[in-house]
């Protein structure tokens, strides 16, 4: 088995009674739902955002039996282990700029684990939130559009609190507790990260995109360093440069076009493999 709780952590629910009384009068967490077992926090959220159900909705599970990533990936957790967390938003965005809510959603996680924990989180395109190059966080946003504006948003997140990692998986994810070297509770983090994603949503809802694109685009470790991107075109190799206006990598091949990556997966190539790299 790769997967299991941490050693010493107890898998206690996140109770709805604890979770309310932390948040007080929030607009994040007005209504909550909570779930010993669910497939998918997401598909509530937007089964009830499509029945008019106002923003600021959350659902959390104890375990989701469908849990899904980006890409079609399966995001899987023992019960009581980590965060799986859905959040219903209404924003007055175009679709043009829904990547900001990715955004907003990844660097208010990675600050919230930086404020509880003291360990030092990075970013990677798009919203994979990572510790010591790890994944431990992952970020799913899904949208309904209607006409030039979107209905709705769902931002879902798993963040690995209390989950010990074994074999090929623990190369690529960790989580905090295997980080810190014990388990820790899960409430405040849940609070924190609730916080940290409130105060950048009033912030995009007064009109600071430039501020909350800054400082996402600041934890972007993968700037600057040779990277492997998987596109449906077909893979390709080059260095990540900059994201441009609409959230697209921008990554220089070695030829020295510039290719906007919209879509796709994007692994950094190791420092050593970076000096054969020939940008023009």
């Amino acid at each position: 088995m790769s997967l299991s709780l941490f050693p010493g952590a107890e898998a206690a629910p996140l109770a709805l009674k604890a979770v309310r009384q932390a948040l007080g009068r929030r607009l994040f967490g007005r209504q909550m739902l909570h779930f010993a077992r669910v497939g998918s926090t997401n598909e509530v959220a937007r089964r009830l955002a499509a029945q008019g159900v106002p923003e600021g909705l959350l659902v959390w599970a104890e375990e989701q039996t469908a849990g899904r990533g980006r890409m079609g990936r399966r995001w899987e957790a023992p019960r009581g282990s980590s965060l799986l967390v859905s959040l219903l938003l209404r924003p007055y965005l175009s679709p043009e700029r829904a990547f900001l809510l990715s955004a907003l959603a990844s660097l208010a996680v990675a600050e919230a684990v930086e404020v509880e924990t003291g360990l030092r989180c990075e970013l990677k395109w798009p919203n994979d939130v990572l510790v010591n190059g790890r994944k431990c966080c992952g970020i799913l946003v899904e949208l309904e559009g209607k006409g030039h504006r979107i209905a709705y948003a769902v931002i879902g997140w798993g963040l690995n609190v209390n989950l010990r990692f074994e074999g090929p998986l623990a190369e690529r994810a960790t989580s905090l507790a295997q980080e810190l070297g014990r388990p820790l509770p899960r409430l405040p983090l849940l609070v924190a990260c609730l916080e940290r994603m409130e105060s950048w949503y009033f912030a995009l809802r007064a009109g600071r995109d430039e501020e909350l694109w800054a400082a996402w685009r600041a934890r972007l470790g993968m700037l600057g360093r040779t990277v492997e991107v998987s596109t449906p075109e077909g893979p390709f190799v080059g260095e990540a440069v900059d994201v441009a206006p609409d959230g697209s990598l921008l990554v220089r091949r070695a030829d020295g076009t510039l290719i906007p990556v919209r879509a796709g997966d994007v692994s950094v190539r190791p420092i050593a493999a970076n000096r054969g790299l020939v940008v023009e």
